[in-house]
């Protein structure tokens, strides 16, 4: 550090420095030319606005070039510091060394799966790039699938090293007892490098002690005055890789943002970061940016798709699942980039790199310090995905229901037998083979019969599918028609790989009042706006052929616009069983995974209430941005669903009255995208009976109560059966494929027996209890190490 505070020191004296860069929009139409010319672009709202970053020259520049701008914060340093919370060092940020102290640390609480740091490389002012290795055997370079997390290549993106160091406290300290980290754990090798550019961190937090510092570059003296100039010196890192370099999105003026270098790896920290790349056996990688909220992957230098262009949108759809980021190919979703990380990773190493975009436009470089936690919370899935698709990566994404039991007309009712057939699909870079579902029901009054399902087929790579055979559940009571019911099905491996989703289905045979499939006849439909009936030609193929209901039927909705359509009135009987109104449904609108911008609702009438809202009965997914003249911060439907799904509306509080229905689209002023696509829009009730072929079955062997703890458990756990016997009894542990691996004989006498399992020398897995006597027992372990 002593050489950059010589460098600042004489800086300051010479010209006094201040770091006071204002926020900047400008139309998005300008977008080429700031990218050409190099401008530091914080943030890019497609088809709308572009903030830039204002340096000294900037505005003048602007101004001689004739191009409209506005400043939206006159001094972003200032604005970030004051956010933040000025008892803590840093604004809760940690500083360089304290990030080298934490990799200490974290190395001598969990020594067995941490190692000790490794230099990667040295910047221009001897601030070392340091990495850690996470795995079960860490000191042994197994035959592991390698994933690569990296951080902080721009250095005022300072959440990202907390994200990084976040993960891997998560793993240490969940490693053993979830099943997750475990795997992940036992089964790759991870490689974390919290810092990339950690001359350029220091100087912000130099300049700036109480955070908001702004620089992004290294600190390369381009110049050789040996005067640290922030006029003049630096390279953007994440332009100086050597695919691509200098073909688009990047700058050769080293006093501009994304100066690329005087050649592609010129800077030490790229060499380095190379060079340790090309000495590992990397499958795929993180590296983070912030902000935007966004997943972006290859290609950044060309508006051509990559080779894997669907498959890196498969595996990215997952990560967004719960956080909403956008994802997409870097060039299409922000701006072209060239010599970036992730072109350059993927493009001569067909790595599978992504790089994310940490927080929205609110969080900024300088997220204020309470976002700290849940912004490190909701890149979680991101750094467990791409951790599991190095390896193979099984996960159930859809499933289909047939009768096994019951009246066989197509639906399924309460007191029947049903059978679930799960399909599963290998997100992973590996083929994937013994994969096993089990089912584990949520709602009350749904029993598994079956519990465990194998897939007896090899799951090619990269998105294949496979079914596995049939699980078998019974609906009983509470359950009534017209419910919604949930349960849980995972896929699992004999390693212990161990991944749930939750799933959901309609119970009850439904009794169709009114319908429209908009196919032939829609009389008494009107229609405003941007809505049409018919034939899509862009977007999705319809639920049932050949036409639906849309926003626009060749896509790209208005701006600025409210379009309705209302259906004819409709009696809604009191004779009908939990009366309904369900739709299928398509959409992508507006969103940046912040803002919904643009979005749907469903209104009700009737002639007391007039127009209200009707909300279905799982909610509504969004609430419309303020900033949406005419849905202003209500709920609707809004983002991205690329999948048929239904939705369903309770109407039991409309019994005996006649209504009608509204669907709503409204715009804000910028952006046009697909819109909303509807199809099979039904009005009735369920049929009231239930079957009778389970409840009225003879009476099934009694279910006996199982205590397992712990669970999970990794040496050794205490099952207690709860059952009074009049004779000596068998305890059987099986593992998937139904292989006894342990077996006790419980006494007699007792009303509650206990028996220790020690498993030292048993694989991690799932393990079930089964007992050989007419009472039913399966119930399910999780042995992990």
């Amino acid at each position: 550090m002593e050489g950059l505070m010589k460098r600042i020191f004489i800086l300051c004296i010479l010209v006094g420095l201040v770091f006071a860069q204002p926020l900047i929009r400008i139309d998005y139409s300008e977008l080429d030319k700031l990218t050409a010319d190099g401008y530091d672009i914080a943030y890019v709202r497609r088809g709308a606005y572009i903030d830039i970053v204002g340096w000294s020259k900037d505005i003048q520049r602007l101004k001689q070039n004739g191009i409209q701008y506005e400043i939206i914060i006159d001094d972003l340093p200032k604005y970030y510091s004051n956010r933040l919370d000025k008892s803590l060092d840093m604004g809760g940020y940690r500083t360089y060394d304290e990030i080298v102290q934490w990799m200490d640390s974290i190395h001598t609480l969990y020594p067995d799966i941490v190692s000790e740091r490794d230099s990667v490389a040295a910047g221009w002012d001897s601030h070392i790039l340091w990495t850690i290795k996470v795995s079960d055997n860490v000191d042994t370079d197994e035959d592991e699938p390698e994933v690569l997390y990296d951080a902080g290549i721009h250095a005022r993106e300072v959440i990202t090293p907390e994200v990084l160091m976040h993960f891997v406290e998560w793993l240490c300290q969940n490693y053993s007892t979830n099943p997750i980290a475990t795997y992940i754990v036992n089964e790759r090798e991870l490689w974390f490098i919290p810092l990339m550019n950690p001359d350029g961190y220091v100087v912000n937090e130099t300049y700036n002690p109480d955070g908001g510092g702004m620089w992004r570059k290294n600190t390369r003296d381009n110049n050789e005055d040996e005067v640290f100039d922030t006029l003049d010196d630096g390279v953007d890192l994440n332009r100086n890789f050597g695919f691509m370099w200098g073909t688009g999105g990047s700058s050769s003026n080293p006093s501009e943002a994304t100066y690329m270098g005087p050649d592609s790896f010129s800077e030490p920290e790229i060499q380095g970061y190379r060079d340790f790349v090309l000495s590992r056996n990397f499958r795929t990688n993180l590296t983070y940016h912030s902000f935007s909220n966004y997943y972006l992957f290859p290609w950044g230098y060309t508006d051509e798709y990559c080779e894997h262009h669907y498959y890196f949108m498969l595996f990215t759809d997952w990560m967004a699942e719960r956080n909403g980021y956008v994802h997409g190919n870097t060039y299409d979703v922000i701006y072209q980039a060239s010599g970036t990380t992730s072109d350059w990773m993927y493009g001569v190493l067909g790595i599978f790199s992504i790089s994310p975009e940490v927080g929205g436009w609110e969080d900024g470089f300088w997220p204020p310090t309470e976002r700290i936690e849940p912004l490190c919370q909701e890149n979680m899935l991101a750094n467990i995905v791409i951790a599991l698709v190095a390896g193979v990566a099984p996960r159930v994404s859809d499933f289909s229901i047939t009768e096994f039991m019951g009246d066989y007309d197509g639906y399924p009712d309460v007191g029947e037998r049903i059978s679930i057939t799960p399909l599963v699909r290998n997100y992973g870079i590996d083929s994937v083979s013994e994969v096993s579902v089990i089912i584990n029901p949520i709602s009350d009054g749904l029993i598994a019969v079956t519990e465990t399902a194998e897939i007896l087929e090899s799951i090619a790579p990269q998105g294949d599918t496979a079914s596995s055979e049939n699980l078998l559940i019974d609906i009983m009571p509470p359950v009534n028609p017209g419910d919604i019911v949930q349960f849980e099905l995972l896929a699992i491996t004999s390693d212990g790989y161990w991944i749930p989703d939750t799933f959901s289905f309609v119970v009850g045979t439904p009794v169709s009042a009114y319908s429209q499939d908009f196919d032939d006849t829609y009389s008494g439909w009107i229609l405003d706006g941007d809505w049409e009936i018919g034939i899509p030609t862009v977007g999705p193929t319809p639920h049932s052929e050949p036409a639906v209901l849309a926003t626009r039927l060749s896509a790209d909705y208005s701006n600025n616009t409210v379009s309705e359509v209302i259906s004819p009135k409709y009696y809604i009987d009191t004779e009908w069983y939990s009366p309904t109104l369900s739709f299928w449904h398509w959409y992508n609108t507006e969103w940046d995974g912040s803002y919904y911008y643009d979005g749907g609702q469903v209104q009700i009438w009737t002639s007391t209430t007039g127009w209200t809202i009707l909300t279905p009965e799982t909610g509504y997914p969004a609430v419309i941005y303020d900033g949406n003249p005419y849905l202003t911060e209500q709920p609707g439907f809004s983002g991205t669903q690329r999948n048929w799904t239904q939705v369903q509306f309770d109407l039991s509080a409309y019994a005996d009255d006649t209504v009608q229905f509204k669907f709503i689209f409204a715009s804000d002023p910028y952006v046009k995208m697909e819109g909303w696509y509807i199809d099979d829009f039904t009005i009735g009730g369920y049929e009231p009976e239930t079957s009778a072929v389970i409840i009225n079955s003879p009476k099934k062997p009694e279910k006996i109560g199982i205590y397992i703890s712990p669970n999970p458990f990794n040496a050794s756990c205490e099952i207690t059966i709860g059952h009074n016997y009049t004779d000596k009894q068998i305890l059987e542990i099986v593992d998937i494929t139904g292989k006894v691996v342990e077996r006790f004989f419980i006494p007699t006498g007792e009303k509650r027996n206990s028996v220790i399992w020690n498993a030292e020398n048993i694989p991690s897995g799932i393990y079930f209890v089964r007992f050989d006597d007419s009472v039913i027992s399966n119930h399910r372990m999780l042995l992990i190490r």
